[in-house]
């Protein structure tokens, strides 16, 4: 995590984006801010749980999770139910309601994801 967040902070000062993830398997977007001083230079770092894991885990099976990661590579096994995009905010959602803070500059399809560590 600590690796991630410095990786996060110097591709941000050379570039002036961020990144917004959306949840695993979902899309993710490079944004720029446009530097909302009523949001302290501020946005969402990504699309966020809307339930927690253990209500993820009760409503969610392996089958739904096969599914999901059609065509994204990744692990498909009992500890990824928890980065199912059902259990995240619709990215989608959470960029249109950050217009007034940031653009989209590129639009990232998942093809691979890492998952929790075991």
């Amino acid at each position: 995590m600590r690796q991630r967040a410095h990786c996060e902070a110097q591709f941000r000062r050379k570039t002036g984006s961020k990144s917004c993830p959306g949840s695993t398997g979902a899309k993710s977007h490079i944004v720029r801010g446009l530097g909302n001083p009523r949001s302290l230079h501020s946005c969402s770092h990504g699309a966020g749980q809307c339930m927690s894991r253990s209500e993820t885990e009760r409503r969610f099976n392996r089958l739904e999770l096969e599914a999901q990661f059609q065509g994204v590579e990744c692990r498909r096994d009992d500890g990824m139910i928890d980065q199912i995009s059902g259990s995240y905010k619709d990215v989608d959602q959470v960029m249109a309601n950050q217009t007034d803070l940031v653009e989209a500059v590129h639009t990232l399809e998942r093809v691979v994801c890492e998952g929790p560590k075991k």
